[in-house]
């Protein structure tokens, strides 16, 4: 099966952020707090989604997804990958995913511009749908 991300794309994000990655290690940073603050993120993407702050709901999801490479990456780097961190980081994962779709959902629900208001939310609860697979 072919990869999602090239492998060149890979390498260079790698390239960029283990500076960081290693600068948090150092800080004592966990992957779970980093998990958690990421979820936080996600949360609050999906408050400004309802809003209607699709662009600022746009911006914190791309943060969110970054901060969800970084966990991993200081899991690996710092020793602390573990069984429970993999399924900590995966649950909320789908919960972020659940809860961006649900606030994208609430602001299609009363946005005048949008005319085809049930079909989109439909398409939303499917996608939450589709991220538990």
């Amino acid at each position: 099966m072919a990869k999602l991300v090239p492998a060149a794309v890979e390498r260079g994000y790698i390239r960029i952020t283990t500076p960081l990655v290693e600068g948090l290690v150092r800080a004592g940073v966990t992957p779970n707090a980093l998990t958690t603050i990421g979820a936080l993120i996600i949360a609050a993407s999906a408050i400004a989604y309802g809003a209607g702050a699709i662009r600022l709901g746009g911006w914190l999801i791309l943060a969110s997804g970054v901060l969800d490479t970084l966990d991993g990456q200081v899991a690996r780097r710092s020793g602390q990958a573990s069984p429970f961190g993999a399924f900590y980081d995966s649950t909320l994962d789908r919960v972020g995913d659940g809860a961006c779709f649900i606030g994208i959902a609430a602001y299609l629900q009363r946005a005048p511009e949008v005319r085809w208001r049930q079909e989109a939310v439909i398409a939303c609860m499917l996608g939450i749908l589709a991220a538990l697979l």
